[in-house]
C-alpha cells in the first residue's frame, strides 16, 4: 500500500460476494478524501484478476461532482475465456496488464469528469485476486507499516498493510449501491 504507483494490487484473494476496493482519491491527513486535488487523474484504467468461471463481477466508481458523491455500476458476466461481457457485448482488453493474472478489462469512465474517489469490484460465483493499472499514478491507498528487528547479526523486518478504510465513508458507499445515481 503506501503510496500509489501505475499498477495497485488488492493483496489478498477476494471471496464471491465480497469486496476489493481501490481508492482513487488521496486523503487528508486526518483520514478524510480530499476531493480537491491529488485524485487519479486517467480517464480509464484496466482491472486485472485471476480466471473464475462460473461467474462475473460488479464494478462501483465513486465519483465526487458539484458537492454530490454519485456512483457509476456496472455487472459483468465472464465467458468460457474469462473475459468480461456487459450487455451481450466482449469488453476491451487493451489497457495496461498487471503482472501475475491472467485476464484483464478496460473500465472507461472517460465521459465523466469529476473527481474519482473509489473502485469498488465484487466478485460474484468465484474468487479472484484483482488489481487495477493505468496510465497515470494512483493515489495512496493507507499506510505501509515497517519494522526491523536486530538480534545479533540477524536483521528481520516486518511489514503490516493498513489500507484507509471504506467503513468509515459507509454513508456514501451503502446510500451510492443502493441509489440511482446521486447521493446528496
Amino acid at each position: 500500500t503506501g503510496t500509489g504507483g501505475p499498477v495497485v494490487e488488492f493483496g489478498e484473494l477476494v471471496t464471491s460476494d465480497n469486496y476489493a476496493y481501490f481508492w482513487l482519491a488521496e486523503h487528508n491527513a486526518n483520514g478524510s478524501i480530499n476531493t480537491t486535488n491529488n485524485y487519479y487523474s486517467g480517464s480509464n484504467l484496466t482491472i486485472c484478476y485471476d480466471n473464475f468461471s462460473p461467474g462475473g463481477f460488479m464494478v462501483y466508481y465513486f465519483y465526487y461532482s458539484g458537492g454530490t458523491y454519485n456512483v457509476y455500476r456496472r455487472a459483468y458476466n465472464l465467458n468460457g475465456s474469462n473475459q468480461a461481457i456487459n450487455n451481450g457485448q466482449t469488453v476491451s482488453t487493451s489497457g495496461t496488464a498487471c503482472t501475475g493474472y491472467a485476464n484483464r478489462m478496460l473500465f472507461d469512465f472517460s465521459s465523466y469528469n469529476p473527481v474519482p474517489v473509489l473502485l469498488v469490484i465484487k466478485p460474484i460465483g468465484g474468487d479472484s485476486n484483482f488489481a487495477v493499472s493505468g496510465s497515470v499514478t494512483f493515489p495512496s491507498q493507507g499506510d505501509l507499516i515497517s519494522s526491523t528487528g536486530t538480534s545479533g547479526e540477524t536483521n528481520t523486518t516486518i511489514r503490516a498493510r493498513k489500507r484507509w478504510d471504506p467503513s468509515m465513508y459507509m454513508f456514501f458507499m451503502l446510500e451510492g449501491i443502493v441509489s440511482r445515481s446521486s447521493i446528496n
